[in-house]
């Protein structure tokens, strides 16, 4: 078996058990895998023997789900209609995933894999005539964030509403909240919140 200080590695941040040449990765993603168990109550743990993998358990606790709707089917909502999102995230199976469940959900998605792209898809789109109802950002991105794409954005389009997700936005809240954003997200989105979200910032108040 392999000892503690391994398996400290296997959820630190930015730990890696191999060189970069051998596997690509960032050494971020079990760590983010734990942080989300936690955040419903549960974990992973593992053991590892050298020469022969790891295994690994999550435990969750086992509750009744409350009766949910996650369209716009909720009692004295109007219906979300279909809208043209671009989705801007540097993770690749989360774009995919949201992008599927939106795209399920009716709505028409575009991704982008980080605040420049996003900027230039945003551009695209205006140039022809089919410009974006919503964008849903990441905050966290290299190069060009999203608190400077959402700067980037609301400057050529002020009327376009952004919302961003991150892993802190427990830390960032009312002062905090940058002012060309018009939503915070967790990362990653619940649905049910992403939708609401979405519709909170693209239908008119009553």
């Amino acid at each position: 078996m392999l000892g503690w200080s391994w398996y400290l590695k296997f959820f630190g941040t930015f730990q890696r058990l191999h060189g970069r040449a051998e596997y690509d990765g960032t050494g971020i993603g079990l760590s983010i895998a734990r942080k989300i168990a936690w955040r419903h109550d549960g974990d992973i743990t593992a053991t590892a023997t050298s020469g022969q993998g790891a295994t690994f358990r999550l435990v969750f606790p086992v509750r009744e789900a409350p009766p949910t709707e996650l369209s716009g089917s909720s009692a004295g909502l109007p219906s979300l209609p279909p809208l043209r999102i671009l989705f801007v995230d540097d993770e690749p199976l989360l774009r995919e995933l949201v992008k599927d469940i939106l795209e399920f959900e009716g709505h028409s998605v575009e991704v982008a894999d980080g605040g420049q792209a996003g900027a230039d898809a945003f551009r695209a789109a205006k140039k022809q005539d089919q410009p974006f109802d919503v964008v849903v950002t990441d905050l966290g991105m290299p190069r060009l964030d999203g608190r400077q794409l959402a700067q980037i954005l609301k400057s050529e389009s002020p009327s376009t509403p952004i919302l961003m997700m991150t892993g802190w936005g427990a830390l960032i809240k009312g002062e905090d909240l940058p002012t060309q954003v018009d939503g915070m997200l967790n990362k990653p989105p619940n649905i049910g919140e992403l939708l609401e979200a979405l519709r909170k910032v693209t239908q008119p108040r009553a």
